[in-house]
């Protein structure tokens, strides 16, 4: 199979390595084959829009690669996960966007205006949700972790996935995901 990695003759199957295959398949082997990662996203963003190949399968539209626009709205979202993730005080935020903007941004070029306004619908995001009531309950739980990695064996294959941040009560979980 072109999806997964072996472990002891089992593959590890995650989501994003699925969604990616069958949208889109150069992205896929840039990140997964070769190992480019981030990187990917610059390559295909420099790549000529002309002649991408578009087909459907089994009811699915794929392409090659994602457009400048999905690029653009990936990148941004890699951006608000790190920044959840990282998970600032309110007097760090724009420091913090200072940084990350220019860093999960330099994929796609855009004017320093464009920059600025995604700068500020960052912060307006981040405040919405630290400000909410839901993520005010969450803060105050204690037994918890981030980036929790999961493994589920499903008859001759793994499931693997990464929480952002996972709350153990006594009786349940609660799993959030950033994105």
């Amino acid at each position: 199979s072109l999806i997964g990695t072996y472990v002891e003759n089992e593959e590890i199957y995650s989501p994003t390595k699925i969604l990616t295959f069958m949208k889109w398949p150069l992205k896929y082997w840039l990140n997964f084959e070769i190992g480019l990662g981030k990187i990917s996203n610059f390559i295909l963003s420099e790549m000529n829009c002309k002649g991408e190949e578009n087909y459907e399968k089994d009811g699915i539209s794929m392409s090659v690669r994602p457009d400048k626009n999905e690029i653009s709205h990936m990148a941004f979202g890699s951006l608000l996960h790190k920044l959840f993730e990282l998970n600032p005080d309110k007097d760090k935020i724009d420091s913090i966007l200072e940084k990350l903007v220019p860093l999960y941004m330099s994929s796609v070029l855009m004017d320093d205006e464009k920059l600025k306004s995604l700068k500020i619908q960052a912060k307006e995001i981040y405040l919405n949700f630290i400000e909410s009531e839901f993520w005010k309950s969450i803060e105050k739980e204690k037994n918890f972790k981030t980036e929790f990695e999961v493994y589920v064996k499903e008859k001759d294959f793994f499931l693997h996935g990464i929480i952002d941040r996972v709350v153990f009560k006594e009786d349940k979980a609660i799993i959030i995901d950033f994105k």
